[in-house]
């Protein structure tokens, strides 16, 4: 990697694909010498932008951010061969999490039993943890319009009606698995909505015995997760509508479970550290070996990244989230 991630030399996260025989380095001594440099968008410095060593080196545009987060960078255009993301249309896909696939029976079952999860529900409503206030996505606001209903207590920098004795911090995660298995449902509302764009607010917590309420139904089924695993907030016309719907959930079990069938079917998550191997920087070392002669050049890096992500335009989700 020719630049910093996010101003530190942390590689721990890129450096996982030994076994393919894949060296990443951030020794820019090795620069002349390798067959990809990469460039990450928040990082990238206009009086330090290095020209080729060879005709087939390629240069990696690299972001796990949505378009919002990257508009205003203005990087080079005609520069990068290839832009590795988040995205499926992406020419190397670096996904936040894992996938689910048909599982052949021999992988762990989740809990699915009434003792099992309705036995762990302390609090009656959704839990959350938050950091950024003013979201793209408006989440602020929908939450705010279910708080009038249900119950709701949101942790992290956007406090909401928080539990005083509760001293839970986000970076244990045993404690923060136990918190929210506590509560029957829990907020995965990412920050944007784009095409694809779901991080470790479902991927971290999928497997936890509380239902995740997310955004927008069809960026979670597009990528293959269950369709009935999670309550999508656009599935509802309204706060009111959304939180009768849920306080009937609570009162029913029976009908709450049933958002766990899921995990009696012959379906599972690729391991992360199976799914390490062929995604992010393994997966751009398998494209390397595919794909060495490709000659391609991004004309505007920018714009290719806002047209695949599609994202929802802040000042519509507000006007959305205002009138739910």
């Amino acid at each position: 990697m020719y630049t910093k991630y996010f101003l530190t030399d942390e590689i721990e996260m890129f450096n996982k694909c030994e076994p393919i025989n894949c060296e990443f380095t951030r020794d820019k001594r090795l620069f002349s010498k390798s067959d990809a440099v990469v460039f990450h968008f928040a990082d990238i410095l206009e009086n330090d932008l290095p020209t080729r060593s060879f005709p087939s080196q390629k240069f990696i545009y690299f972001s796990l951010e949505a378009p919002f987060s990257t508009v205003d960078r203005n990087p080079p255009k005609n520069y990068f061969n290839w832009l590795m993301s988040y995205n499926n249309k992406s020419d190397v896909i670096f996904q936040y999490g894992s996938k689910w696939i048909k599982s052949n029976g021999t992988q762990k079952r989740y809990n699915y039993s009434y003792d099992k999860i309705i036995l762990k529900k302390l609090n009656k409503g959704i839990v959350g943890y938050i950091s950024n206030c003013f979201s793209n996505s408006a989440r602020e606001i929908f939450i705010k319009k279910l708080e009038k209903y249900i119950q709701v207590n949101v942790y992290g920098r956007c406090l909401i009606n928080p539990i005083t004795n509760i001293t839970c911090n986000v970076s244990d995660y045993k404690c923060e698995k136990n918190l929210i298995d506590s509560y029957y449902f829990f907020f995965a509302l990412e920050n944007a909505i784009c095409n694809n764009y779901i991080t470790e607010k479902y991927w971290k917590r999928f497997y936890f015995d509380s239902i995740p309420i997310v955004m927008k139904r069809k960026i979670y089924t597009d990528v293959g997760i269950p369709n009935s695993s999670f309550i999508a907030i656009d599935d509802f016309k309204s706060g009111k509508e959304m939180a009768n719907y849920l306080n009937y959930l609570i009162k029913n079990p029976i009908e709450y479970l049933k958002y766990f069938d899921y995990r009696k079917e012959n379906i599972t998550v690729i391991p992360n550290s199976e799914y390490d191997l062929i995604n992010g920087i393994c997966d751009l070392c398998a494209k390397l070996r595919q794909n060495k002669e490709d000659k391609k050049i991004i004309k505007d890096i920018n714009s290719v990244y806002l047209d695949i992500n599609e994202c929802i335009p802040r000042n519509y989700m507000n006007n959305l989230a205002n009138s739910w």
